[in-house]
């Protein structure tokens, strides 16, 4: 897997589960100064539960994390498809114990920041 830090840095985990982080300073206004270093923790989260998920789920895990990023880097994102993605990623860490908790907890905490 591939993945970007908060700074632009790749960050390679194996085949075929590329997520590239695209937390900027954007995410860094004061209405929202939690959300960038929540994302960055779970871009992280996201990277330690992946190699521990079946192919199609980490695949669809990879996509929600990239969606929620890209929707994230909009003036105005759509609640729409941040949730779908929030939703996606915490449904992927349901039945996987103490390794998915993380993934679960931030998803929950960014979309209440969300709104």
């Amino acid at each position: 897997v591939e993945l970007r830090d908060a700074n632009g840095s790749i960050i390679n985990l194996g085949d075929r589960n590329t997520i590239t982080q695209r937390v900027s300073d954007s995410f860094n206004t004061p209405s929202n100064p939690a959300l960038a270093p929540l994302l960055e923790e779970l871009t992280e989260a996201v990277k330690v539960l992946l190699p521990k998920l079946d192919a199609e789920t980490a695949e669809e895990a990879r996509e929600d994390l990239t969606r929620l990023q890209e929707e994230l880097q909009k003036e105005k994102p759509k609640r729409k498809w941040y949730s779908v993605s929030l939703e996606g990623l915490k449904a992927a860490a349901q039945n996987m114990g103490d390794i998915g908790a993380p993934v679960h907890k931030l998803a929950g905490e960014i979309l209440k920041i969300l709104g």
